[in-house]
């Protein structure tokens, strides 16, 4: 009988080793799930810049193979992420003089791109004037027909926790490409 006492209370397992197992699967999750979460906030600048380019070349390459100008569109405001968009110039309907905007839509190809949650796009400067500073909070920036692009600077702000960190995006006009400048460079004039 004392034999048979004995392989009962082998065979279960106590409270407390119950409560540790679970404290332990507790704690897993919550490291766990931390660093599933933090990584929103862990998407570089290089990224950014890497979606900004992308989008540059699409946009440079619609507009030399349709002999068309495009912008891109930068969007910013403060209730929604920020935003980049292609745009191509169609000739008006009703006034042949005109060029309206139309986004470009692909069945292959990403046309907008939305920025992380954490980037903010501050300031869209031609020249010294600040594209973004009127209520709209929109700024262009134009590629002709033969793929040239119009020089720009662009201001990103990176929001982390405690702090926000500048950089800047400088076009290349020639090359057709961003550039990234950490901090904020001074507009040219």
């Amino acid at each position: 009988m004392e034999l048979n006492k004995k392989s009962m209370n082998q065979k279960a397992f106590t409270l407390i080793e119950i409560m540790v197992v679970v404290v332990v699967i507790g704690f897993m999750a919550t490291i766990i799930s931390t660093r599933f979460f933090k990584r929103k906030d862990n998407i570089k600048i290089g990224t950014v810049l890497g979606q900004f380019n992308n989008m540059l070349t699409i946009a440079r390459q619609e507009a030399v193979f349709n002999e068309k100008n495009y912008r891109l569109l930068f969007k910013s405001e403060k209730e929604l992420p920020d935003s980049v968009t292609i745009q191509v110039m169609e000739i008006d309907s009703e006034n042949k003089n005109k060029l309206i905007p139309e986004k470009v839509y692909s069945e292959y190809l990403n046309t907008q791109y939305i920025l992380p949650e954490n980037f903010k796009i501050e300031s869209v400067y031609l020249n010294k004037d600040d594209l973004l500073a009127d209520k709209k909070r929109e700024a262009f920036c134009y590629i002709s027909k033969d793929g040239l692009v119009q020089n720009i600077l662009i201001h990103i702000v990176k929001i982390n926790e405690d702090q926000k960190v500048k950089y800047s995006f400088k076009v290349e006009p020639f090359v057709g490409e961003f550039k990234l400048i950490e901090g904020f460079l001074k507009p040219e004039k």
